[in-house]
């Protein structure tokens, strides 16, 4: 297994503080189908603390005072992009999982934890599905 891998759990479980999703509940188009599990609040807060650092190490590059230092920024900034958009795969997979939502159009969370639905005009899942296969 990857080192990588093989931290995630370790990281999840030496959190000392959750970061809450900040987007409102709407009672017009959310559907909440439930409250995140602590396992899903540390993986969220694992994949959100994973996107700052990216962000910081991009400043970093940016408004680096050598080209060594430019260069180190952005391979840990990669690196770092890869593994944000790992922990936001699994993030979205296991709350797919957890509460069913496989089928639904639009899936997201909210302030106070809560997992919601809601159906998007624009977008459905048998239509996007469709859509990349014949693609």
């Amino acid at each position: 297994m990857s080192t990588f891998l093989g931290l995630i759990p370790l990281e999840m479980n030496s959190l000392d503080k959750l970061i809450e999703p900040e987007i409102k509940f709407d009672k017009k188009r959310d559907h909440e189908v439930g409250i995140m599990s602590d396992d899903l609040k540390k993986l969220f807060t694992l994949w959100r603390i994973a996107l700052r650092a990216v962000a910081e190490r991009n400043i970093e590059a940016k408004f680096s005072e050598s080209e060594e230092k430019r260069q180190l920024a952005v391979i840990q900034a990669c690196e770092l992009q890869s593994k944000a958009l790992l922990l936001g795969d699994l993030f979205w997979i296991a709350v797919k999982d957890e509460f069913d939502l496989w089928a639904k159009p639009s899936v997201g969370v909210r302030q106070g934890y809560r997992i919601v639905w809601w159906n998007d005009e624009n977008q459905t899942f048998l239509g996007n599905l469709f859509k990349h296969l014949t693609e």
